[in-house]
């Protein structure tokens, strides 16, 4: 069985994306070995990821996106501080943290059980939206995490941006040595 690996995103509006990419080379102007920096064209809000999934599963997928995404439908999201999975001790990724509105939440949550009723896995945790912006390899000397981590601690005072959700699009992730390669298989504009 032939497949692909597959996840549904929310994509930000380009001038926001700069924004945060401002405060992220303020706050972290040493680059650090063992740190591997997202590029921006593949910042976005993973909405559902579901992995390695049979091609012949992706029109009914795209029926059900094009189901869930109404006219008129909306967005806002308040990007606010950073963070760390999974905890500050062993930490994998760096995050911008969203505070979605119910409407983003309820999308999702819809989205989730419509791909459901098609034999795609739900969600057993909770949604929790962010953007990576970055990847923290093994090898990162655990001796600079209270540098690298320091940013956390006002986080919130120094990231604090608006905007309104403007595409959700069906996206095959192509994993290479230089890092994941995303295409678009399908994309709705929302605004």
């Amino acid at each position: 069985m032939q497949t692909k690996r597959l996840f549904i995103a929310a994509e930000l509006p380009d001038a926001l994306i700069e924004n945060i990419h401002l405060v992220v080379k303020t706050q972290w102007p040493v680059a650090y070995k063992g740190i591997k920096w997202i590029p921006l064209d593949q910042y976005h809000l993973t909405l559902k990821f579901l992995g390695d999934t049979p091609i012949d599963l992706i029109p009914a997928i795209r029926k059900i996106c094009e189901k869930s995404v109404k006219p008129g439908l909306s967005f806002p999201i308040e990007i606010s501080g950073f963070g760390v999975f999974p905890d500050q001790n062993h930490p994998t990724v760096l995050w911008a943290g969203i505070q979605p509105a119910h409407a983003l939440i309820d999308f999702q949550k819809s989205l989730d059980k419509s791909l459901n009723q098609i034999n795609i896995p739900q969600e057993k945790r909770p949604f929790k939206p962010h953007l990576t912006l970055a990847r923290i390899k093994d090898f990162f000397p655990k001796q600079k995490l209270p540098q690298l981590l320091s940013p956390l601690q006002n986080g919130s005072q120094v990231l604090q941006l608006s905007t309104f959700i403007q595409k959700i699009t069906l996206f095959e992730s192509q994993l290479s040595k230089q890092g994941p390669v995303y295409q678009a298989l399908w994309t709705q504009l929302i605004q």
